[in-house]
């Protein structure tokens, strides 16, 4: 047989051991040939027979099997260290896509049963982790389309509020995230015409590699349940941030000084007052 790269090569045996349940390893493996042995051991300390060998074919850039013992004698086991977090996160990866949220107890009753294998917990983490780098990709690939989510939004959703703050980093001469405003359009023309003028503002911590705070802005309905409204996503929680969030939120509501004594604001400390102006919230907020 013939293979294209050592990297196919090894995925082929990779997924043979996994479905025979034996546990082979390569014990050769550099640039011109790829060796693997079944460890299991038969009677008195005995090694299995069971090997492969590919070497690269000369003048091509493919490997041949050269040598192949298929007869195993050892038993089957259900520890295979050949079944790593990064085979169980490809293989399970359209399912967590379906349920993210899968138990750790169902996770691993599940490749025990189908790969017929014991993997610990710490490895059912790292492997819904890398599906999710899959799936979704990295953070940093995510920070790199936030323009686009930001033209869909406005594309989907006309008349929306999106602002985006990405100064050029000096040193690497390419956009850096600073912060993020939204507003989505339905959102603000619901709360305009129905909802009455108090608004709820409140910031929290993002978790993650790259954390953050968000804050954010919440009404109250004519049922007086809540209403949410806009959320800005910044590095820190100071004044400000607080400043830029709430002068946006402010004219997306069309506060003025002729009417801002219509309104109340709430912060996070549940201190209740007229928005009187911009400077008091902010010595509130602080």
């Amino acid at each position: 047989m013939l293979f294209s790269t050592t990297e196919v090569f090894k995925a082929t045996v990779r997924q043979y051991t996994i479905k025979q349940q034996r546990p082979v390893k390569l014990v050769k493996n550099d640039n011109r040939r790829v060796r693997a042995k079944c460890m299991g051991v038969v009677g008195d300390d005995m090694k299995c027979p069971w090997e492969v060998y590919a070497a690269k074919v000369m003048g091509e850039s493919t490997y041949q099997v050269r040598t192949y013992r298929s007869k195993h004698k050892s038993g089957k086991t259900y520890t295979n260290r050949n079944v790593t977090s990064t085979v169980i996160g490809k293989r399970y990866m359209d399912d967590l896509r379906v349920n993210p949220r899968m138990p750790i107890t169902a996770f691993k009753e599940r490749v025990r049963k189908e790969l017929k294998v014991d993997v610990s917990r710490t490895q059912l983490y790292k492997a819904k982790r890398k599906a999710g780098k899959l799936i979704y990709g990295t953070d940093v690939e995510q920070y790199g389309r936030l323009w686009d989510y930001c033209e869909e939004l406005r594309r989907s959703n006309p008349g929306s509020t999106v602002v985006m703050d990405a100064p050029m980093d000096d040193q690497t001469g390419q956009p850096k995230f600073n912060r993020l405003y939204i507003f989505l359009a339905a959102v603000k023309s619901g709360f305009l015409g129905g909802c009455r003028k108090i608004v709820g503002v409140d910031g929290c911590h993002l978790k993650g590699e790259y954390c953050g705070q968000l804050l954010t802005a919440v009404g109250v309905d004519p049922n007086n349940a809540m209403y949410p409204m806009a959320w800005c996503v910044v590095q820190n929680e100071n004044k400000d941030t607080w400043s830029w969030f709430i002068t946006l939120l402010k004219m997306d509501l069309n506060i003025t000084e002729a009417n801002e004594h219509e309104w109340t604001f709430i912060n996070d400390r549940q201190k209740v007052f007229p928005i009187q102006n911009l400077h008091l919230l902010m010595y509130t907020l602080a």
